[in-house]
């Protein structure tokens, strides 16, 4: 991506000076997956690199209180409390311009991952990762937001490693399970790039090591290395998806991110409830 370079020294300035990076994401699946993503790359960087992995934070609107994307509200609660230096955007933000330029004016610099159709009006004052944008050569033009937020991760991933950081060639694979989830779930067409991210991505999946996913699955009745894109669409997306729908989003990106076994079977039940009662 033309902005890339960009985007990955606005994030290690940011990790460097100690300041507060959040990562906005949407509340369907593909929104938490690509937090998910981002969270978990910046949290590994920051253990493998001895930055402050408290610094990184979430945020996930309420679907019927706050609706879609990032509000000016919201960058202001962001800017008060917490003091957030630098935005993420995930699978939203590009239609968000009064919420960027008033972080802007607040001294928050946004980076927006999104893959939605162009609004009347870009924003100027953030940079823009978007496989659509004028003039971005990027040649696969149906990523969804988890897939762009893939890129990030994997320039971030790439820097870390120049930093010394123990992050072997291709150890950006074992997020495609993240991305699996979400370019089915997103329903993107399963032709180039994305049906060799869909391809590996079921690999890693059917092997995850994730403690949520894993719980997820046994609340299912699914099985890992048994799993494909009919297991996404109809046992696992509907389940993270039930959690934005009928009560926060935050609950399955909690599970998405969860390192403890006993807290991720909790939460898997909970999802598992909450898609019943859906």
């Amino acid at each position: 991506f033309s902005n890339m370079k960009r985007a990955v020294a606005r994030v290690y300035e940011a990790l460097e000076r100690g300041e507060i990076i959040t990562i906005h994401g949407d509340y369907d699946a593909d929104g938490t997956c690509g937090t998910a993503v981002l969270f978990t790359t910046l949290r590994e960087i920051c253990r493998g690199l001895t930055f402050d992995e408290k610094k990184i934070t979430t945020y996930i609107p309420h679907r019927e209180k706050e609706g879609y994307g990032m509000s000016v509200e919201t960058i202001e609660h962001l800017h008060a409390p917490e003091k957030a230096k630098r935005v993420i955007t995930v699978d939203c933000g590009l239609s968000n311009t009064p919420a960027i330029d008033r972080g802007s004016d607040l001294g928050i610099d946004t980076i927006v991952c999104d893959h939605h159709t162009m609004p009347a009006q870009l924003p100027t004052s953030a940079i823009l990762i978007h496989p659509l944008v004028p003039g971005e050569t990027f040649p696969n033009k149906n990523l969804c937001g988890t897939g762009v937020a893939f890129k990030l991760a994997s320039a971030l991933i790439h820097e870390a490693r120049d930093r010394g950081g123990a992050f072997p060639e291709g150890h950006e694979k074992w997020l495609l399970d993240f991305v699996a989830i979400a370019t089915v779930t997103d329903v993107m067409p399963l032709k180039g790039e994305n049906r060799v991210l869909e391809k590996y991505g079921l690999l890693v999946l059917n092997k995850t090591r994730r403690k949520g996913i894993q719980k997820l699955l046994d609340v299912a009745g699914s099985t890992l290395g048994k799993l494909d894109t009919v297991s996404i669409g109809f046992q696992i997306g509907p389940r993270l998806n039930a959690a934005g729908r009928m009560t926060h989003a935050g609950e399955a990106l909690d599970l998405l991110v969860e390192e403890d076994d006993l807290r991720a079977t909790t939460l898997a039940m909970r999802l598992h409830e909450l898609n019943i009662e859906r």
